[in-house]
């Protein structure tokens, strides 16, 4: 009898494994992008090519201009990923957000330090002023972490102003 049963059970179970099942549901994710650019091209590759929904994954891909628009949808809760610089995020953190970065689709940082001539080594920046695109921003956070890998403490070191966006940047050096 019990062996009977123990088979009946093991007959039931295998024979229930085989039994077509109904799919899976698709996760529903609204997810944002700051731009419809190069940088943000395997979102968009995966959208039109159908590869979120081989992975039961239905993304609305929308575009909200501005890390900080989006890191506030996220904080919101009318987003659950967003495509946006770091610098939002990591000021949001900072601030204490309960958030997390999870990955980038750029394998570093995309900024990039720019100096005048004169500037050739990171010892070279000790007593300059040096330019940020804002002084609260995620970038200039990291920026200060770089310097101070290289031996430079702010503000002791270093002064560190705001100078805006990439043209602002780019005025600002050349003007000296």
């Amino acid at each position: 009898m019990i062996k009977s049963l123990f088979f009946f059970s093991a007959f039931l179970m295998v024979g229930l494994q085989t039994l077509p099942c109904r799919a899976q549901e698709p996760v529903k994710l609204r997810a944002s992008v700051v731009a419809k650019t190069f940088g943000f091209g395997p979102v968009w590759v995966a959208s039109k090519q159908g590869f979120f929904n081989r992975q039961k994954l239905d993304v609305d891909v929308v575009v909200i201009r501005g890390s900080d628009v989006s890191t506030q949808a996220l904080a919101g809760g009318s987003l659950q990923v967003s495509g946006a610089s770091a610098d939002a995020p990591i000021a949001a953190i900072e601030r204490g957000l309960d958030m997390v970065i999870i990955g980038g689709i750029i394998n570093g940082l995309s900024q990039h330090i720019m100096a005048g001539k004169n500037y050739k080594t990171y010892e070279d920046l000790r007593g300059a002023t040096l330019g940020a695109n804002r002084l609260t921003a995620g970038t200039a956070f990291g920026f200060r972490r770089v310097l101070k890998t290289k031996g430079l403490e702010f503000p002791r070191d270093y002064s560190l102003i705001n100078v805006g966006g990439t043209p602002q940047a780019f005025a600002t050096l050349a003007s000296g």
